[in-house]
């Protein structure tokens, strides 16, 4: 599965933007309905590094 499927298909997440040339996920969601950790672990679990 993608990054873009995975995190898009968490509850919450509006748009998911992977710039592959500079390493990047860009990604627009509401915090009232998936928390930043939920992503976080989600693109972790695509068996990518997240800094920030």
């Amino acid at each position: 599965m993608s990054i873009e499927d995975a995190v898009g298909a968490l509850d919450g997440v509006e748009t998911v933007d992977v710039a592959i040339a500079d390493a990047t996920v860009r990604v627009t969601f509401d915090d009232e309905r998936v928390e930043l950790a939920s992503i976080k672990r989600t693109i972790e679990e695509q068996g990518y590094a997240v800094f920030g």
